[in-house]
């Protein structure tokens, strides 16, 4: 079963190449833009999101004794992250991962991040075989095998609880 999803993630890898990234379209459920399907840290460059992304991230202080111990383990670790623009749970905790990735030496490489519609919808990117029902996911692999996720909101905190994830797997 955790091949599945190795398998899975170079899919969505292989098709995001030739897929449009940061697409921003307009969700008629809530009648605001949003980004849809893959995306990149760039997509929050985008007027749009880039005031609540910016915040955020400037605002956050992660636990500096927790990610020096994320630094011990980053190698061989990826992240696929489900998410939605207008999520008020993505809006607090995505800055967040980005800040801890920037200080732990998390490559951008090793993130993948797939954007949803108010209906769950990644557009033209399939989030079924991620069996996500509520955003955002943070999927952890540890060489490509699924070890643990975070969905909406951390338990402590998001450092803290990716750093759980990987001593639990070993």
């Amino acid at each position: 079963m955790r091949y599945l999803f190795l398998a899975v993630w170079i899919m969505v890898a292989t098709f995001s190449s030739a897929q449009e990234i940061n697409k921003v379209v307009l969700d008629s459920e809530i009648n605001k833009e949003v980004l849809i399907g893959m995306c990149s840290r760039d997509g929050f460059k985008n007027e749009l999101f880039k005031t609540w992304f910016d915040e955020g991230y400037s605002s956050y202080l992660p636990d500096a004794n927790t990610v020096k111990e994320l630094k011990k383990h980053k190698k061989d670790l990826t992240f696929t992250i489900v998410m939605a623009t207008w999520c008020g749970d993505t809006r607090e905790q995505l800055p967040r991962f980005f800040k801890i990735a920037d200080e732990a030496g998390l490559g951008e490489k090793s993130i993948t991040m797939i954007a949803v519609n108010r209906s769950k919808s990644a557009g033209e990117v399939s989030i079924e075989p991620f069996s996500v029902t509520r955003i955002p996911v943070f999927i952890v692999y540890k060489n490509g095998l699924e070890i643990g996720r975070i969905t909406e909101s951390p338990t402590l905190s998001l450092e803290k609880d990716m750093l759980l994830i990987l001593m639990q797997a070993e």
